[in-house]
């Protein structure tokens, strides 16, 4: 692990002219500590959101309809207006001494050790790219994984990927994958419907050594202290949480840090640059302040941008992305392309229509361009 240097004079990444009374509080951290600092030659943000959403049904339509441009126009109004209001936002500036935050790298030179000689053809038959995202991610803790009977909990698996992933690591490894619906096509692993307000009521303490993540916590709409209390208890003593998920507000990202532009122009033709779907936007700082304070302990952190590219081009050298698996929803465009012409034309507010038109070509754009959230990999001990 590389010790941390923060800069002598860095430069906040969220001036304070133009910004709403509140945030300019947050902007300077009370006038001393910057909103960003350097560590190991990376910019991180010591700012982190949380917008709680009304309720479970706001959030499952924005889980749908992630841009706010569903069908029912009085809904995707009313969502904007909440989501444009500060007041709905929990804003934390962090004062944690950057020396405490733990960067490393991941390594994967080692990551072929202990496995056949034809692991590396075996992840280029993984189905989606994505999928490479978790072998990455489950490196670090591999050592973990491999011991025997090992019980690992993977929270908002959607197909079950990565419990078969463990299981082809250890085939004596306890697996349970949790979603709060089940996936259209078969899954790689049994999927348990269960929300995360219900994991401490489904399972016992101490039930699990391992606790992962991958591109689920940005969505958690409910208090973050008690869930991250709840997985906690669900953790035997000396249990690892790993989890994965974008830095939505750290300052490099070429998307998300127009978050506070959009609030104050409340634009419904910006929302796309930001995910209303993700209530969670934060960095390194922030995640460290929530974990500690429920008594995760070594918490460490890991880009993940360089180990993808680096597998990536072990996996596909040639064709830079992987094949489709049968069934999966890039094979179902045209039914997506008809539905979503079923909703343009029953829309009678043309306002709405309009802007339901604009995401169409917009998220194309932004897709081709790969201007995608930087994502940040974390362990933490109990």
């Amino acid at each position: 692990m590389r010790s941390n240097q923060s800069t002598d004079t860095p430069q906040s990444s969220l001036p304070s002219a133009g910004l709403p009374s509140n945030l300019q509080k947050t902007s300077t951290l009370s006038g001393q500590l910057p909103a960003t600092e350097q560590l190991n030659g990376r910019a991180y943000s010591r700012l982190g959101y949380h917008w709680r959403v009304a309720s479970p049904a706001d959030w499952s339509y924005l889980q749908t309809f992630q841009c706010l441009n569903g069908p029912d126009a009085s809904t995707n109004k009313r969502l904007r207006r909440q989501f444009g209001d500060l007041s709905r936002w929990e804003i934390r500036s962090s004062t944690t001494d950057a020396g405490r935050i733990q960067i490393g790298e991941i390594d994967l030179d080692s990551l072929w050790v202990g496995h056949s000689a034809g692991f590396k053809q075996a992840i280029a038959s993984f189905p989606v790219p994505s999928s490479l995202g978790h072998v990455a991610k489950m490196s670090v803790i591999r050592n973990r994984l491999k011991q025997n009977g090992v019980a690992v909990l993977c929270l908002g698996a959607l197909n079950g990927f990565e419990g078969l992933l463990v299981k082809q690591t250890n085939e004596t490894a306890r697996v349970i994958c949790t979603d709060v619906v089940r996936p259209e096509s078969p899954p790689y692993h049994e999927i348990t419907v269960v929300s995360h307000q219900e994991l401490t009521r489904t399972f016992q303490p101490s039930s699990f050594d391992v606790i992962y993540s991958s591109h689920t916590l940005e969505h958690v709409y409910s208090d973050l202290g008690v869930l991250f209390a709840d997985l906690y208890s669900l953790l035997k003593p000396g249990g690892t949480f790993i989890s994965a998920l974008p830095c939505e507000t750290n300052p490099n990202n070429p998307v998300s840090n127009r978050m506070l532009d959009v609030i104050r122009r409340n634009s419904p033709f910006s929302y796309l640059t930001v995910s209303p779907a993700h209530p969670w936007k934060t960095d390194v700082f922030d995640i460290h302040d929530r974990l500690e304070a429920v008594g995760f302990k070594d918490i460490r952190f890991y880009p993940t941008e360089d180990a993808l590219n680096r597998l990536s081009q072990v996996a596909w050298p040639d064709v830079g992305a992987g094949p489709v698996r049968p069934g999966s929803p890039t094979q179902h465009v045209p039914h997506r392309t008809q539905r979503f012409l079923v909703r343009i034309l029953a829309t009678r507010d043309l306002f709405e229509a309009f802007v339901t038109l604009y995401y169409a070509g917009a998220s194309r754009s932004v897709h081709r361009e790969k201007h995608f959230d930087i994502e940040i990999l974390f362990t933490a001990e109990k």
